[in-house]
């Protein structure tokens, strides 16, 4: 049952109660709304209704994650749960738990709702390391590059057996898989 409490002049808690835990502990899930100062009392009474209606099917339908108390993992968890085995291709997810795999060591211990863009830059930034990418990907070094520079693609092809797209890759720097790459 969802219900409303007044925080300040147009500010008021919604909580939904969602029973007990096994430790016979109360669980609640709550959100705030701000609403206009300018609305009438029947209109504010009838807005935070049906505020508390929709916000407590969210929270019974599993839609509502609070970002505050959740972090990246397990949202992904439940990403993966809820929405990627029903709409994903099975080779997309998977090269997208293998993405996840290298990611979630990294970022998932931080809260959605702390998880800021210098977090994300660092972890890129942790890319370049040596020996950090676990993702079975190779990115060509510079010395490569200046290597199959003067090369042609067909003399690249004729003498390695990869496929002109993956040369033409190579040439320009740009990142292929571990196997083409041995």
């Amino acid at each position: 049952m969802a219900y409303f409490e007044k925080r300040s002049a147009n500010t008021y808690k919604i909580v939904v109660s969602m029973g007990y835990d096994s430790n016979g502990k109360h669980r609640r899930v709550s959100k705030t709304v701000k609403l206009p100062e300018n609305m009438s009392e029947s209109k504010r009474q009838k807005e935070l209704n049906t505020l508390c209606v929709l916000f407590q099917q969210e929270v019974e339908n599993g839609l509502y994650l609070d970002g505050g108390k959740i972090t990246f993992a397990e949202f992904t968890d439940k990403w993966l749960t809820d929405y990627a085995k029903k709409n994903l291709a099975p080779t997309t997810l998977v090269s997208y738990k293998i993405v996840l795999n290298r990611i979630l060591p990294a970022l998932g211990h931080i809260t959605l709702s702390k998880l800021q863009p210098h977090h994300l830059i660092q972890f890129y930034n942790s890319l370049d390391e040596e020996g950090a990418r676990l993702d079975g990907r190779f990115t060509p070094t510079k010395a490569l590059i200046k290597y199959l520079e003067p090369l042609t693609i067909s003399h690249i092809i004729k003498t390695t057996g990869i496929s002109s797209k993956t040369c033409r890759r190579l040439k320009t720097g740009m990142a292929t898989n571990y196997n083409t790459a041995q």
